[in-house]
């Protein structure tokens, strides 16, 4: 287990984009690359580590799950790195796309001028939305707060016709 702790810090030490999160597909590439031979070695490491090692049938159960879930998160975490680069691999394509001066492009620079006016549009329409919604919360405020009132007042009406009879 200690050599896996070894294996992750070195993915960290041996990152080289400088904590920027704008890498470039070139970068990303080689950290993809680098993470799946470290991946390839920690394999190997384990293989080799679960042949010295002897533990009874009962300790391997116990930890059975912990490894499920730390295999489960590992591969969670992969496919998103790599649907990650697969987005940035896209846009970066889209981009050198739009520099251009073709039909293509010109078409592309239209659907993607479309798009962001549709989305101006759903923005401008979700703060109406959202405006509107609060008016209805205000209003719903204000009729509890007069049924409450008219609660209230029914209530000393009543106690005042009560105490109007008994001193009757």
């Amino acid at each position: 287990m200690n050599m896996e702790n070894h294996r992750v810090e070195t993915v960290v030490l041996n990152d080289d984009t400088g904590g920027h999160q704008d890498a470039s597909p070139p970068d990303m590439l080689r950290i993809k690359e680098q993470m799946t031979n470290q991946c390839f070695e920690m394999a190997v490491q384990l293989i080799a580590g679960k042949n010295k090692r002897s533990c009874s049938t009962s300790e391997a159960e116990r930890e059975l799950p912990d490894y499920t879930a730390e295999i489960e998160r590992v591969k969670t975490l992969h496919f998103n790195s790599i649907l990650a680069l697969h987005r940035m691999q896209i846009w970066h394509a889209i981009g050198e796309k739009l520099k251009q001066s073709d039909p293509e492009a010109d078409a592309l620079k239209a659907l993607s001028d479309r798009c962001l006016a549709l989305c101006s549009h759903i923005k401008q329409l979700q703060q109406e939305s959202k405006d509107l919604q609060d008016e209805i919360t205000e209003i719903q405020k204000k009729r509890l707060e007069m049924k409450r009132l008219t609660h209230e007042k029914d209530e000393r009406d009543r106690r005042a016709d009560g105490q109007e009879r008994a001193s009757r």
